[in-house]
């Protein structure tokens, strides 16, 4: 866990894989998302490759800060890399629901996955503004003191 904080850009390049590999396997799913009377229609493979590119500008940032041995504040990252992955699992975890509403009838299968694919999508929500946590966490930790 410290080589975690210590360490942050580890975390997203290794992800990056990950999430190109889930969305090759998964690709033609797409994830409908309906704001009043319009809808917000995603593909799978291109949502994969857009979290994959922010997550290579969010690990190429870690690793220039690093590179510079300025300190991150821990709370800011660890709270940050939590977060992102909270997000990104409620992203692909998007593209699974879907599947087992044809399957299950029954009533209650039916609620308790509505009630799931509602935290899912609060989880999508959360991804893009937590991301303000990046920058900010990049800008306290180049105007405090290098690491010894």
């Amino acid at each position: 866990m410290k080589k975690l904080i210590k360490k942050p850009h580890i975390f997203f390049i290794t992800m990056i894989p990950f999430v190109l590999l889930l969305g090759l396997l998964k690709g033609n799913e797409t994830l409908d998302i309906n704001i009043h009377d319009t809808y917000f229609v995603f593909h799978g493979f291109h949502l994969t490759v857009l979290i994959s590119f922010i997550f290579a500008l969010i690990g190429l940032g870690y690793w220039l800060v690093f590179k510079t041995k300025r300190k991150f504040y821990d709370w800011i990252t660890l709270l940050h890399i939590l977060l992102s992955l909270l997000g990104v699992l409620s992203c692909l975890g998007m593209f699974f629901i879907p599947r087992y509403y044809s399957i299950y009838n029954d009533q209650f299968v039916f609620s308790l996955l509505g009630d799931i694919e509602v935290i899912l999508t609060l989880g999508v929500l959360i991804f893009f503004p937590i991301q303000l946590l990046y920058p900010i966490n990049i800008f306290l930790a180049l105007i405090r003191k290098k690491n010894d």
